[in-house]
């Protein structure tokens, strides 16, 4: 893992009980193969730890400017 990202309602300060957490990832360079372990692998282990949904994003894949620019405003870095 490259960077780890909190944003939307718990970057927020915004979280009800039943929120789900949101996270935006960027993976360094992996092969196909070891992608799906990893994304997997790390979505599991935060719903784990935070005993709640976990929406994670990968910074690649996300496409919607929209969104981006929402994800942007309220990201706070967790992990780089």
């Amino acid at each position: 893992m490259e960077s780890l990202f909190l944003f939307g309602s718990a970057a927020k300060g915004l979280m009800k009980s039943d929120s789900d957490v949101d996270f935006l990832v960027s993976f360094r360079d992996v092969s196909p193969d070891n992608y799906f372990d990893n994304y997997f692998d790390l979505k599991l282990m935060l719903e784990s730890i935070l005993q709640r949904p976990v929406d994670l994003l990968e910074s690649k894949a996300l496409q919607n400017p929209y969104l981006k620019k929402s994800i942007e405003q309220s990201k706070q870095l967790v992990y780089r």
